[in-house]
């Protein structure tokens, strides 16, 4: 297969050669990537079942298929209202479903960038975000409820809701040096 097929986020990644830390840094997270993989479990018989994909490691954080879904399940439901065809809603979904893995793949680099800068995120911040997402149920019990449904605790939003803001944070630093660098070119270039 063509290499853009085998690695589609080149154009991401070329954008954080000027980041720090260094990009081998960076490469060395980006090379666990795996593009494909099964997690295939025997169930019982001699037959394997397909319980999961792996979808990419960053690190050492392995990414599922069903990870990603987890994430969009509504614009799922959504593309498969819409679409035409099954071609289609393939289709769809397969981008979707790409972009949700380049944004996991960015999110959890800017993670691990911002736990070697020490990025502390005041908790007041995480109970803000929180708040948030229980504002969008009548109930403090319907939140719970829906969490316990997706099988998370209010310990995992928290922490799942932590790491999100600090790789924002990071993500937020990372532009500004950006702009003092143009700016700075721009300034002794003139």
């Amino acid at each position: 297969p063509p290499r853009s097929t085998l690695f589609p986020y080149t154009t991401l990644f070329r954008s954080l050669v000027n980041w720090q830390p260094a990009w081998e840094e960076i490469m060395n997270g980006i090379a666990r990537i795996l593009v494909s993989g099964m997690v295939v479990l025997a169930c019982g018989s001699a037959r394997g079942e397909l319980i999961d994909s792996i979808v990419a490691v960053v690190d050492q954080e392995v990414i599922l298929l069903s990870d990603l879904k987890a994430a969009v399940p509504g614009e799922i439901e959504r593309l498969r209202n819409e679409s035409a065809s099954v071609e289609a809603y393939q289709a769809a979904v397969n981008r979707l479903l790409m972009q949700t893995l380049e944004e996991d793949i960015v999110a959890k680099i800017l993670y691990r960038e911002a736990l070697r800068a020490s990025v502390v995120v005041d908790d007041k911040f995480v109970e803000q975000r929180i708040d948030q997402l229980r504002d969008k149920y009548d109930t403090d019990e319907a939140f719970i409820e829906y969490l316990t449904s997706a099988g998370e605790t209010l310990s995992d939003v928290r922490d799942r809701t932590r790491k999100i803001l600090m790789a924002q944070s990071m993500q937020f630093e990372k532009s500004r040096s950006e702009e003092h660098t143009s700016e700075l070119q721009s300034h002794l270039n003139l």
